[in-house]
């Protein structure tokens, strides 16, 4: 079984930075003229695009395929006995160099946690699934009840078991207040149940616009996506710019599931869990709020 350090290394997308890390790093190994080390470079160049690949960052495709020329171009110049010294090996050693610090650098905002602002907002909406339900006992205190109990606010909790981003559709027509913060956290279900991620990027426009109000901050969860699922994410940070979304950075919910003793079953949230994730939560949102 893989360690939950190395799970929350990829669902987090730190692997991504670890991935470019690695790159550069071989890039800079390979000005080395000993073959042993030229040939260390190639190794630790290769182990990173894996990193990149397994962490399943949304980046452009445009950018992924900038990246992928200058790697090819990099280990094919490599392989020339004849061209390891010429201004083209160097050129294509800077070249990696250059790509990975811009690909970090383009990915870095993600994952800066943002702050809601200024204070114009009441209360409190959250959309969303068995995360913001529960599932364990019925003594348990959710996230959402927690967040509004510590610090004064009104929450009203629209989170259901087991609910997909279709499911979240007409439930605009409960959020009474105007001035409301309402926070997004769905489409788990979605990519547990195999749902193609153009159907759920449809879904999910949808249920943004019934939100989307002037006197309203619309606040997104990231999720946390397996190998191979970048289009969710894309999906997920496309509309956020078109619906001025507050994205919350996936590398915050990860770190909830994973901590010792925060679910019951690997992913819902057990009672720490709960707790672990108002206080995320009220990190993005508490600039958001006029406190009693």
């Amino acid at each position: 079984m893989m360690p939950t350090w190395l799970i929350y290394h990829f669902a987090s997308g730190t692997a991504y930075f670890t991935g470019a890390a690695m790159l550069g790093l071989g890039a800079g190994l390979s000005f080395v003229g000993r073959r042993a080390v030229r040939v260390s470079a190639h190794i630790v160049g290769g182990v990173g695009v894996v990193f990149v690949i397994l962490s399943a960052t949304p980046s452009p495709l445009w950018l992924y395929a900038i990246w992928g020329a200058t790697v090819l171009s990099w280990l094919i110049v490599g392989t020339m006995p004849r061209l390891r010294r010429s201004t083209l090996a160097i050129a294509t050693r800077l070249s990696m160099l250059a790509a990975c610090a811009g690909a970090a650098g383009a990915e870095a905002r993600y994952h800066v946690v943002p702050s809601l602002g200024p204070p114009l907002h009441d209360s409190l909406y959250v959309l969303g699934d068995s995360i913001s339900a529960g599932i364990g006992s019925p003594d348990d205190r959710t996230w959402p009840q927690i967040l509004g109990d510590r610090h004064g606010i009104t929450v009203v909790n629209l989170a259901r078991a087991g609910a997909t981003t279709p499911d979240t559709l007409g439930f605009a027509d409960h959020v009474e207040a105007q001035r409301a913060v309402l926070l997004i956290e769905i489409g788990g279900n979605d990519l547990l149940a195999g749902v193609p991620a153009d159907e759920f990027e449809t879904s999910l426009r949808l249920l943004l616009a019934e939100l989307d109000g002037s006197e309203r901050a619309l606040v997104m969860c990231e999720l946390p996506l397996p190998p191979f699922h970048n289009d969710y994410g894309k999906a997920q940070r496309r509309l956020a710019t078109e619906f001025g979304v507050t994205l919350i950075p996936k590398h915050m919910f990860a770190s909830v599931v994973s901590a010792s003793g925060a679910t019951i079953d690997g992913l819902h949230l057990s009672q720490s869990g709960h707790e672990r994730m108002a206080e995320i939560v009220w990190t993005v949102v508490a600039h958001g709020f006029r406190l009693r």
